[in-house]
């Protein structure tokens, strides 16, 4: 039962990875084909002012990827049962409700941080190829690429609650979306973030979960 329900939530989260997977590699490739081509003088000059690892211009890109994957995610594996209608025959099954929400969460997030995990791993790679004498690796470097990959993920738990919900009006509907948005906005802002915006973030998280579980247990699949 465990390996049919983890093998149905792979395949049909599948072309979202792909999707992913494209999108961060253009941008290591976009990176890496822009570090090659610059002069000595522009390298030079880029070394003086390394604060992250890949260029500073692919920040607000990577933040719309890892939004947009951790968004498509929470919907392909809630909204998929529901245009098949698949929710009834899944939710009647002997390990009960929780127990399919709960799969459903762990691949979806697992998937997530393999994915997030993966570019993480080879911006770290870069960073250490790319380093001198002079101007070190350090990895304060990667800093805002594991706040986008954190943050990401309280998206995806927002975004499945939100396909998970019912609600005859879809402004309702959105309600978690909504207010994970302005949640986003805050936590974004928050200087010295991983002093004071990672705890929160965590319990935020913590809490989202929990209410997926609980709107799970309530929620009518009639």
């Amino acid at each position: 039962m465990f390996k049919s329900m983890m093998r149905k939530e792979l395949m049909e989260t599948l072309p979202v990875m792909a999707i992913a997977g494209f999108l961060y590699a253009l941008i290591l490739i976009s990176d890496a084909f822009e570090y090659s081509w610059a002069s000595d003088g522009v390298l030079i000059n880029q070394m003086q002012r390394w604060t992250t690892v890949l260029h500073d211009q692919f920040i607000d890109v990577l933040w719309m990827i890892a939004f947009g994957f951790a968004i498509l995610l929470g919907l392909v594996q809630t909204l998929t049962d529901s245009v098949q209608g698949t929710w009834g025959y899944l939710v009647h099954l002997p390990p009960g409700r929780r127990w399919i929400i709960s799969s459903k969460l762990l691949v979806g997030g697992g998937v997530y941080v393999a994915c997030t995990g993966l570019f993480l791993l080879v911006c770290v790679m870069i960073g250490w190829t790319r380093q001198t004498a002079v101007y070190p690796f350090r990895w304060s470097m990667m800093s805002v690429y594991v706040q986008i990959s954190l943050i990401g993920m309280l998206v995806y738990l927002a975004t499945f609650l939100t396909g998970l919900r019912p609600a005859r009006w879809y402004g309702s509907r959105l309600l978690p979306l909504a207010g994970c948005g302005l949640l986003v906005w805050v936590l974004i802002g928050v200087p010295q973030w991983w002093v004071y915006g990672f705890a929160p973030l965590l319990v935020f998280c913590g809490l989202l979960v929990g209410v997926i579980l609980y709107v799970g247990d309530v929620r009518d699949y009639t």
